[in-house]
């Protein structure tokens, strides 16, 4: 057998070997989203998009029949919900209202935070007591 009697070049060959595995990871990627071993590549990914609905709506605590609208909204419900709890509302609160109590708690401690203390009124006061203790924090503008 000489070089002219087969024709086809390492190109070739290796175009072969590079669909051969290109069938295979499509067969296996056909056989990870519960498809069709012959299945097109459009197939498996509605495949893997179905299994990853299917798994939040469980997650979510719903039935793995639930559309993602359904399960979008449970999920919003229950992290307002748990959100409204961290910050001391109601549990249907509405994000308006959790914002607005997150606003006034967070002012409420920069308020407090650099408010002026009373200074001790004894006319022996060192300039240690003057300047408060290392604890507490330094108001520069005071």
């Amino acid at each position: 057998m000489t070089g002219n009697e087969d024709k086809r070049t390492g190109a070739q060959e290796w175009g072969d070997i590079l669909r051969e595995i290109g069938q295979q990871v499509r067969r296996e990627a056909a056989r990870l989203a519960k498809v069709d071993d012959d299945a097109d590549w459009d197939t498996i990914g509605k495949g893997y998009s179905d299994a990853v609905r299917k798994s939040t709506a469980r997650s979510a605590g719903l039935d793995e029949s639930a559309e993602w609208k359904t399960i979008g909204e449970r999920i919003e419900q229950e992290a307002r919900s748990g959100t409204a709890r961290v910050v001391g509302e109601q549990p249907d609160a509405d994000w308006k209202d959790i914002g607005q109590s997150v606003d006034e708690k967070v002012r409420s401690f920069i308020d407090e935070l650099f408010t002026p203390k009373s200074k001790p009124s004894s006319s022996t006061e060192t300039d240690t007591e003057t300047l408060g203790s290392h604890d507490e924090p330094i108001d520069p503008w005071a």
